[in-house]
């Protein structure tokens, strides 16, 4: 608990259990290797911000497999948004198809949460400082509106046939963060931009807009001018949510 030396984990094929608060508040892990029919606390894995793979492994799995791979990544996102539930969603991540039947449904509780929701004031001294908590307020805010919107799109990774209203939520959040946070230079992110053009949200915003947004960034860039004539699913975004 609190090991910031922690960066990647691989537990012995005959852990049994991960006890509560085992791995809480390592800051910098990033991923892990659980084998599979390990029990897993809930709060195991409480406040993993840096989180991006729990790969869960069994004596006939492959490493390096595609689809193994956007699973694990998007598994360690809903342990970091729902970590109070994490025990639940090792035990569903055993087989895909009943893991994203899961994610499809608490992910659209999860979008129609308040993005500050869960928000905690600072604690100094033991008394709540308030001395700039809006700004904190927004921050947190925009790390969660973030943290939903990389979700779907790594859930659209596994399978393109994603529920309408997460393309709604797509919409509504567009383009800033839905395109900003692809100029991100993380892996799972880079992989996104075409998703983002293939459901048409780019015909929602002028293409000047997204030129100004993608600055510094030449290949985004090249995306928005090839995609500025063209798109699809229509349908999903005439009436957003």
């Amino acid at each position: 608990m609190g090991d910031k030396k922690i960066i990647c984990e691989s537990l012995n094929p005959d852990t049994a259990v991960i006890e509560d608060w085992a791995y809480a508040r390592c800051k910098n892990l990033r991923e892990i290797s659980i084998p599979r029919g390990c029990v897993v606390a809930d709060n195991a894995f409480e406040g993993c911000d840096s989180l991006s793979s729990v790969y869960l492994y069994g004596p006939d799995d492959t490493p390096g497999d595609e689809a193994s791979f956007r699973l694990h990544t998007l598994l360690a996102m809903c342990i970091q948004a729902w970590s109070a539930e994490t025990g639940l969603l090792i035990d569903e991540a055993a087989d895909e198809e009943r893991f994203l039947k899961y994610f499809d449904r608490r992910m659209l509780l999860f979008t129609h949460e308040k993005d500050d929701e869960g928000f905690v004031p600072f604690l100094a001294g033991g008394e709540e400082d308030y001395e700039d908590e809006e700004k904190l307020r927004q921050i947190y805010a925009r790390r969660r509106c973030c943290l939903k919107i990389s979700m779907i799109y790594e859930r659209a990774l596994i399978n393109r046939d994603i529920p309408a209203e997460f393309i709604g939520f797509l919409t509504k959040n567009n383009p800033n963060p839905a395109f900003t946070i692809l100029k991100s230079d993380l892996e799972h992110r880079t992989a996104c931009r075409d998703l983002y053009f293939e459901y048409g949200l780019n015909l929602k915003v002028s293409t000047d807009e997204l030129l100004r947004l993608s600055e510094g960034d030449p290949v985004l860039r090249a995306f928005v001018l090839n995609h500025s004539e063209s798109g699809s699913y229509d349908s999903f975004l005439n009436d957003p949510i």
